[in-house]
């Protein structure tokens, strides 16, 4: 995490790529990631916008759901994430939806 704080400092003051900044960021976010669910063996860490796709439901419905805590979620920098047994989970306890 130093060396990419480092390099983001390097890049503001030298000749500023915006890609590379990209790449950067895209990295932190992902070790942040890895540090938040790094109790989590062999799982899958979804999006909301995967679980919407995965299982064919729109963006309110996901919210209701969460509401209504039929599918837990977790909250990290503003983004919410999902991890994929616990979709599973739910979805055997709500036997309509059918999973891709």
């Amino acid at each position: 995490m130093i060396f990419l704080t480092q390099t983001l400092k390097t890049m503001i003051k030298v000749d500023f790529d915006i890609e590379a900044l990209l790449s950067a960021i895209k990295v932190m976010i992902n070790d942040l990631l890895d540090d938040r669910f790094k109790n989590v063996s062999n799982d899958q860490i979804l999006s909301a916008k995967e679980v919407q796709e995965m299982l064919g439901i729109s963006h309110v419905t996901l919210s209701k759901h969460v509401k209504n805590q039929l599918i837990p979620e977790h909250r990290l920098g503003g983004g919410r994430y999902f991890k994929q047994t616990e979709i599973m989970e739910a979805l055997g306890k709500v036997k309509r939806y059918k999973t891709k």
